[in-house]
């Protein structure tokens, strides 16, 4: 995977339409090593971020907000971000996530899938509190397509549109403690599940999936 002049352009159209309703705002693309990191920030701050990487041929993506800051869809943003730049940084087709949190399965839910294992067919009639009584890892393969692509601008624009929300007051922290704080929480994320869910199931389900679509 690589930034192309397209990614460039595609992040550029979307700040401008950030600094238009929320110009504290911004989207930022960093590379990693070999993975990169998708950046909302505030004032210049990375509060929220996907790290996306390439990982037995899927569109790898695990997703972290600094504490103060969740409830706000920054998630959800991001995510419908990652999906509309997919093509811009890769010529990979199929997007992979796994998730036990609730919240994260609902954003997953509202592209086209080419498959979500450990998902019942009365899913949907199940309450938040149960499914994560439940624990239940689930597995999204979501297609990298033209359809998605468009699902994920209409979210991205719908969310500029809606949810300029300022954060919390236990959020309203100098540079300084929100940096110390990202690089604990950071850490804390990618040892705890990157190593534990990524490596169990992207190898056991991408080569399947990515033969298949």
């Amino acid at each position: 995977m690589e930034i192309t002049k397209k990614t460039e352009v595609a992040i550029s159209e979307i700040n401008k339409k950030l600094e238009e309703k929320c110009p504290n705002l911004s989207v930022e693309l960093q590379k990693i090593g070999v993975a990169f990191k998708l950046c909302l920030n505030i004032g210049g701050i990375c509060v929220s971020y996907l790290v996306i990487h390439d990982d037995n041929e899927t569109y790898n993506i695990l997703s972290t907000t600094e504490n103060g800051y969740e409830g706000q869809g920054y998630n959800k943003f991001l995510t419908a971000v990652s999906i509309y730049l997919a093509d811009t940084l890769t010529s990979i087709k199929i997007l992979f996530s796994n998730t036990v949190v609730p919240a994260r399965i609902h954003i997953l839910s509202q592209y086209k899938h080419s498959k979500v294992e450990d998902q019942k067919s009365d899913e949907d009639q199940k309450s938040d509190e149960e499914i994560e009584k439940r624990g239940k890892v689930y597995n999204f393969f979501v297609k990298l397509n033209e359809e998605n692509k468009k699902i994920a601008e209409e979210i991205i624009n719908a969310w500029i549109k809606n949810k300029c929300v300022k954060p919390s007051a236990s959020a309203r922290v100098g540079g300084k403690t929100l940096k110390k704080k990202r690089t604990k929480y950071s850490k804390k994320y990618s040892k705890k599940y990157s190593k534990k869910y990524s490596k169990k199931y992207s190898k056991k389900y991408s080569k399947k999936y990515s033969k298949k679509f």
